[in-house]
């Protein structure tokens, strides 16, 4: 799967060939697959992804905050799809099935982050 994160417009691109992870906040103590650094409000175990088939499915794991789908938030496992952002605290996700990519671990783009623009309902209040 390959997870692409925003925090403040700047994208980091998480690539695992793994068809179920868990995603959550970079902290002593979490067991998370994915750990995404710098996002306080993002618990360790936050969220699940999976593939069901060809189909990709999302569950908040009882995180402090929730999880929202394209600004909805959602409460039981949800069908996803790469086009959607998913909200995890202050940070925005898009997840995709991507195995052509074979790597498990974090890529960012030459080495720095890149401009990220998210639609109106996505941004902060604070930008």
């Amino acid at each position: 799967m390959k997870i692409t994160v925003v925090q403040a417009g700047a994208t980091t691109i998480y690539v695992y060939d793994a068809p179920d992870l868990v995603i959550g906040r970079a902290a002593k103590g979490s067991n998370a697959q994915v750990q995404i650094e710098n996002d306080p409000s993002i618990s360790r175990r936050h969220l699940r992804a999976w593939m069901q088939g060809l189909e990709l499915w999302v569950e908040d794991l009882g995180s402090t905050w929730g999880t929202r789908i394209n600004g909805q938030a959602i409460e039981k496992p949800t069908r996803a799809f790469a086009t959607d952002y998913i909200q995890i605290g202050d940070s925005v996700l898009t997840i995709s099935a991507d195995p052509a990519e074979g790597r498990n671990g974090v890529a960012k783009p030459d080495g720095q982050a890149e401009a990220t623009q998210l639609p109106d309902f996505l941004r902060r209040r604070d930008e």
